[in-house]
């Protein structure tokens, strides 16, 4: 075959698997021996290189430990940073890191199989990162090892991810070992990429099916999913009282689901959970600086039930039986603390649905039913969502309200944040049919309002 024949045949291939070359400035070799339990990184910079390489953990790591050769250029400063004092003759940061030195905070989990390692254990990494300078990690394992990270491919099957931009601060986790990774299409435009650790073909069957159903709840509510692809961790625990015993987004590199679940458990079991459909409605909103987190954990409160109730898992009476029941309990354990002073999860967390619960009533009733929550969020999805900075309340609320007529996010903030305790929501109530004077626990659907059963029910 002669030379512009191999040529043609390189270009169809590229055009056919949709390959864009990626030539890198920062180039990372990592080497995982899961027998030794160790991580060796060689950070190499064509160039100038950093002054810094920053891990975003900010403590003192005593298990890293730079190699000899990079040594009298490089050392590890009292904020956790390698500093470059400088340039290595070969351009390149050598160090070493133990993975199963610490498990805190879910960080690690090491077993035969598999490990799975926080970002901040082993990525020493330059503070920016410009998209048109890429930073590629190759990953060098054992020919049977699989790896699932939170970045993107550079060339599928290789092992190579590009570095994201997001802050060194924001942790995820790398998968190294045997499991399971399977592609689930969601709908048209949106791929689950999931990584299942400890189940079987039939527990992955199932859950494959729950994952579509909670997916779906938040595409028709919110006309679409957020992020695509998303990336998803399952790790069967096999234990636990719920179905889903634990869930979390983890920020850095992507927003990634990371969900603990026990596989044991019915299928009806996870469709009448809330948990997933939680977790899932987080990726609805940037990251808000946890100061604020009853922000993003009252959308998703609220929502568990909203979505779920408009795509027919519960009925409405089900759940405005809930969000009474939130009042009543996050009433209870308020206190006289702002919900921005406050350190109670049920205030958080009931708090911050109340919150979005308001705004919703409050954008129906001024448009005259024409607008709700979802369609605000729908339409600030479109415009203005990204998973690459923190944000501030102050701009998320303002690009919500630029969606509508006139405000609502704002002001309500504003007084939302300075009240001390729970606000009392008697008169909302009111509006829906829900009568505290007697009993929340006895509604029945004749007793729900129009508006009520409007928010339970999709556009």
């Amino acid at each position: 075959m002669g030379i512009l024949m191999k040529i043609k045949l390189l270009f169809l291939m590229l055009m056919l698997f949709r390959i864009t070359p990626i030539f890198a400035t920062s180039d990372y070799q990592v080497d995982i021996d899961r027998t030794k339990q160790k991580i060796h990184v060689a950070a190499c910079f064509k160039g100038s290189m950093p002054h810094y390489l920053i891990n975003g953990d900010w403590q003192r790591h005593p298990d890293i430990l730079i190699a000899p050769k990079t040594k009298p250029y490089v050392y590890l400063n009292y904020w956790g940073s390698i500093e470059i004092l400088k340039q290595p003759p070969d351009k390149c940061v050598r160090y070493q890191v133990t993975i199963a030195s610490e498990s805190r905070y879910r960080r690690q989990f090491v077993n035969r199989n598999f490990s799975i390692i926080s970002t901040h254990k082993w990525l020493w990494r330059p503070k920016t990162i410009d998209s048109s300078d890429p930073v590629i990690i190759t990953f060098n394992v054992s020919d049977k090892d699989h790896v699932f990270t939170p970045w993107p491919p550079v060339l599928h099957g290789k092992n190579q991810f590009s570095l994201t931009s997001t802050p060194p601060e924001w942790d995820s986790r790398i998968i190294v070992g045997t499991f399971t990774q399977q592609v689930l299409p969601l709908d048209k435009k949106t791929d689950f990429e999931i990584a299942y650790l400890n189940t079987n073909p039939s527990q992955r069957q199932k859950l494959n099916q729950v994952l579509k159903v909670n997916g779906n709840n938040i595409v028709k509510t919110f006309q679409g999913f957020p992020q695509q692809p998303t990336k998803i961790i399952v790790m069967n625990v096999n234990r636990g009282r719920g179905p889903v015993p634990f869930g979390q987004i983890l920020r850095g590199g992507s927003a990634v689901i990371w969900l603990y679940v026990n596989a044991t458990k019915k299928s009806v079991d996870f469709i009448n959970d809330w948990t997933i459909t939680h977790e899932m409605t987080h990726l609805m909103m940037p990251y808000i600086a946890s100061s604020d987190n009853w922000i993003s954990e009252g959308l998703a409160s609220y929502f568990q039930y909203v979505s779920r109730a408009q795509n027919g898992q519960i009925t409405a009476v089900e759940a405005w039986r809930k969000l009474a029941s939130m009042y009543e309990s996050g009433k209870e354990s308020a206190g006289d603390q702002t919900i921005r002073e406050t350190s109670d999860r049920m205030f958080t967390y009931w708090g911050g649905a109340a919150f979005f619960m308001l705004s919703d009533i409050e954008i129906r009733l001024q448009s005259h039913g024409k607008l709700n929550l979802q369609r605000v969020f729908a339409r600030f999805k479109a415009c203005c969502l990204s998973y690459e900075s923190s944000w501030r309340p102050y701009r998320f609320f303002n690009q919500l309200d630029k969606q509508l007529d006139s405000p609502v996010f704002i002001p309500m903030y504003r007084k939302f944040s300075k009240t001390k305790g729970f606000p009392n929501l008697h008169p909302y109530f009111k509006k829906l049919g829900i009568n505290f004077d007697t009993t929340w626990k006895k509604i029945k659907a004749e007793d729900l309002t129009r508006l009520a059963n409007n928010i339970m029910i999709l556009d």
